[in-house]
């Protein structure tokens, strides 16, 4: 406002002088529009950038991996995994292989084109549950066939976030021949290759088919809110978060309700891009480490003979990932603490004795993954 002003002063100024001789009070008039501007102007006239917050224009995922558009994750699931957490509540070395014992699931995934980060993406999990009464004898077995589609924007800076899933899920005892089956995938591993892998035969695996299978639909809703930050230099970033998770199935033995909270770390390489040969280039944030860890608490149902009953359990996860030139490798521990769900009736607990000392199952699991960014 103060250079309109003057603006305005020097030009009837000018014209002044143009048209007649200078006055005293011309050069009175000049002197105090110089004074004017030789005085700092307030603060409030001239914008500060340091009190300008920063644009959220990096969702804390990208510290870590950098912009990615399409992307596919491979993960392994398994009870072997979870020997340190066995280690830490036995001090012993256990593998219980039962209940809960493999898994695999495929994500095929893609970022949506409004530059949101919103992710949209198919899943197809397969998990095996058994129960064997001693190594040798059948073993009775559940696959949990699950294909399913999701989209959510749990990767964007929004304080409201969520996830939607909607898919059909199998409960299967009748096939361990098709290889995208866990079942399948468990026989092969212990009748073909755990001697040439681990210089040891544990045991044969022989099923008991059993042609009673059953289908149907669901849906889970994540709801929660969201809090982020990403420093300055765009090396360091946290995301935290509330949420709820319904499940609801045709399958009504499945419906359950899990809540709780989650916090994830991001630390990343933010380099320029380094051309090397041709088109090819070392991208920015080439290198990444990530920590996570989840609280979340379970209602579910418990199914016997005479009742049902709604049970809880808490099961801790912790996470450590790595990330290497869009290629990111990462392993997960989950704990439970409490009841487990029976939807599938080999998913309980069991006892294992060794050196004559008695051990429960409770249904620990351990994840490896493997996941693969473009920017395409």
């Amino acid at each position: 406002m103060k250079y309109l002003l003057l603006c305005i002063s020097l030009i009837c100024t000018c014209t002044r002088v143009y048209s007649e001789e200078i006055s005293p009070q011309t050069i009175e008039q000049i002197n105090e529009n110089l004074e004017a501007v030789s005085t700092p102007l307030l603060q409030s006239d001239c914008p500060n950038n340091d009190n300008i917050p920063p644009e959220p224009s990096m969702p804390p995922v990208e510290v870590y991996r950098g912009l990615t558009r399409v992307y596919g994750i491979f993960n392994l699931r398994n009870d072997i995994f979870a020997v340190p957490l066995e280690r830490l509540r036995y001090n012993n070395t256990l593998v219980f292989d039962q209940g809960e014992t493999h898994g695999v699931k495929l994500v095929a995934g893609v970022k949506l084109p409004d530059n949101d980060n919103r992710n949209f993406e198919y899943t197809y999990e397969s998990k095996l549950y058994t129960d064997r009464e001693s190594p040798g004898l059948a073993q009775d077995f559940t696959n949990e066939q699950l294909h399913y589609f999701s989209y959510d924007n749990l990767e964007t800076w929004d304080i409201f976030t969520y996830r939607l899933e909607l898919g059909v899920v199998g409960h299967e005892q009748d096939n361990d021949t098709d290889l995208t089956k866990a079942s399948t995938q468990q026989k092969l591993l212990h009748n073909e290759y755990d001697q040439e892998l681990f210089d040891i035969d544990y045991y044969d695996v022989e099923n008991n088919l059993v042609f009673d299978n059953e289908y149907g639909s669901f849906a889970r809703l994540d709801l929660g809110l969201s809090g982020n930050f990403v420093n300055k230099s765009k090396t360091f970033g946290l995301n935290g978060r509330l949420y709820a998770k319904p499940e609801l199935s045709t399958l009504t033995r499945r419906n359950n309700l899990e809540a709780g909270v989650s916090g994830d770390i991001y630390i990343g390489l933010n380099n320029p891009t380094i051309p090397l040969i041709g088109f090819v280039s070392i991208p920015t944030h080439a290198i990444g480490l990530h920590l996570g860890g989840k609280l979340p608490i379970s209602i579910h149902q418990v199914h016997s003979v005479t009742k049902t009953d709604f049970k809880t359990s808490f099961r801790p996860e912790a996470e450590i990932g790595f990330q290497f030139l869009g290629l990111e490798a990462g392993y997960k521990l989950q704990m439970n603490i409490g009841d487990l769900p029976n939807f599938i009736p080999e998913n309980k607990k069991y006892q294992l004795i060794k050196n004559g000392v008695g051990y429960t199952d409770h249904g620990d699991m351990g994840e490896f993954y493997l996941r693969f960014n473009t920017k395409f």
